[in-house]
């Protein structure tokens, strides 16, 4: 469990101008909270914000929660458990609740997940235990994905299952030596002695790939475990432990990983307020006569604004989110990137449906799932869309396959083979702008009603100008040829972030329609000229 901390707070006769900070971390937080009495005071009107397009209206509560992701929904609940009396609003910038946590549907109907999919730990882990209360349907990471089994990507044949277990057992023995090494280590921390990193100590243990198949192997037990490969893994990290034990699960339910914060959500006592941004947090205020801390928010769906009056603020949005939004407090906090310096990688997810599941039917396949991966011969391209996982059970028409890759790794927007080009291309005024070129070969007919996009922006930056274009046929040859294109989007959307994916309003885009053996060129870019 993780708990809040009081960042900068004046405490004078009970609770003045705290901001609690939530993080989720594997876990559901618990809040220490004070009684109704011993936070609630008399507010005045503060001054009000000028960049609203619609009404102002202020308003007084003893606790603003910001964000309804899962900490949020905890905060809100603990709140409601606290203290019947205590009032509270919980604001979220997205038009749903969840965070991260987004599902998406397949045109064959099969429900995917765009953000989270995995649930890290069993018995313990408060998330699991919901997800097993509300018979969440999963696949058990070591019952369903094993054994493994590679294709070599210049064949397209999957390798001799022997030579793969051989090699497989190679490199556990090897991680097995970097765990031993790396207790080692922790002992002689102390000591100051430098951080070897995994790469050097798994060719001590005997491991260095030299061929397709290691590259794999490597990559897919730790690249793509720690969004970095083995020269810049630390061997602090080494042995690993989960804090709710060993095992996971992948979230496979037609529901959605997000059914649990909805479910959470409708638990609550009143309803979170949904597409609202919070614009502004002032707080460490010494006037008696005035409250300590005044939320300024924004409706994103009629520009109205709300300054919520209160005596305590718990955003629980992540570290990512308040580094970039640094001008949302006032006065800013201390030392905050400082004493949060936080990294993650991330990865971009590619769902994939096939008219037959053929990993099934190759020789040698007794299995009803696998984990597979592509074995890359070009070793430059070592986890490009190499590590796919089946997420059928032949339940549905067709075998979804969703792959992980880089976020340096080309872009895909398409069910197809064929690989889109990223492109900076320039805008009428010379400027550039990210954009992305594809080409649909169309096995039947079919019809493209809108897109879902990736941004860095998130729901708290300004709204990303977004158009869309599309002609027949390839567009190698005419990526500089803005007279052979056909505009179908143009607007602007609130961005979901890099970890999720954002759809463009279907009611401004003209519906592409490609008939059954035919080619179909689409580009996407951001317009910020």
């Amino acid at each position: 469990m993780s708990t809040p901390t009081q960042d900068s707070a004046n405490v004078v006769g009970g609770l003045r101008s705290a901001v609690y900070f939530l993080s989720f971390l594997g876990g559901i937080c618990s809040i220490p909270l004070v009684s109704a009495e011993g936070l609630r005071r008399t507010v005045s009107t503060s001054s009000m914000p000028t960049n609203c397009q619609g009404t102002i209206t202020t308003k007084s509560v003893d606790v603003v929660v910001i964000g309804a992701g899962m900490s949020g929904l905890k905060a809100a609940q603990t709140i409601e458990d606290a203290d019947a009396d205590l009032s509270y609003v919980l604001l979220e910038g997205r038009d749903d609740v969840g965070g991260r946590m987004r599902k998406h549907t397949l045109p064959n109907g099969f429900v995917v997940e765009d953000g989270p999919n995995w649930i890290n730990g069993g018995e313990g882990n408060p998330i699991y235990e919901m997800a097993m209360d509300l018979k969440l349907d999963v696949y058990d990471e070591t019952a369903d994905y094993d054994p493994w089994k590679v294709y070599d990507s210049a064949t397209g044949q999957p390798y001799d299952s022997d030579v793969v277990a051989s090699r497989l057992q190679d490199f556990y023995d090897a991680i097995s030596c970097v765990s031993d090494r790396a207790a080692d280590t922790w002992c002689r921390r102390m000591l100051k002695e430098g951080d070897a990193g995994v790469r050097v100590v798994l060719d001590k243990c005997g491991w260095t790939p030299n061929n397709a198949l290691d590259d794999e192997i490597e990559w897919s037990w730790i690249d793509w475990e720690y969004a970095r490969p083995a020269s810049q893994v630390s061997l602090y990290s080494y042995p690993e432990s989960s804090a709710f034990g060993e095992g996971s699960v992948l979230v496979k339910d037609q529901r959605g990983y997000q059914y649990l914060a909805e479910t959470m959500a409708n638990s609550l006592r009143q309803d979170p307020i949904l597409s609202t941004e919070v614009t502004l947090i002032e707080w460490d205020n010494d006037d008696p006569d005035l409250p300590p801390a005044r939320v300024h928010t924004t409706n994103l769906q009629d520009g109205s604004c709300t300054i919520y009056e209160t005596n305590a603020v718990i955003p629980t949005v992540s570290i990512g989110v308040l580094s970039k939004r640094g001008d949302m407090f006032n006065p800013p906090l201390t030392d905050f990137e400082e004493k949060n310096v936080f990294e993650m990688g991330s990865f971009q997810k590619i769902f994939f449906t096939f008219e037959e599941a053929f990993w099934k039917n190759d020789a040698g396949s007794n299995e009803e799932d696998f984990i597979i991966n592509v074995a890359m011969e070009d070793r430059q391209n070592k986890g490009r869309c190499s590590f796919f996982l089946s997420l059928d059970k032949g339940e549905t028409p067709a075998g979804d396959v969703s792959p992980s890759t880089p976020t340096d790794a080309p872009e895909q927007a398409t069910e197809q083979p064929p690989q889109p080009t990223v492109l900076e291309l320039p805008n009428e005024d010379g400027k550039k702008a990210p954009g992305i070129m594809f080409t649909i070969d169309a096995s039947a007919d079919v019809t493209i009603e809108t897109l879902y996009i990736q941004t860095l922006a998130g729901q708290t930056d300004p709204a990303v100008a977004v158009e869309v274009y599309t002609k027949e046929g390839t567009y190698n040859g005419f990526e500089s040829d803005p007279s052979s294109w056909d505009q179908v989007f143009e607007g602007y959307v609130m961005g979901n972030g890099e970890d999720a994916m954002t759809k463009l309003d279907e009611d401004l885009f003209d519906p592409i329609t490609i008939k059954g053996g035919q080619q179909q060129s689409i580009y996407a870019r951001g317009n910020w000229s």
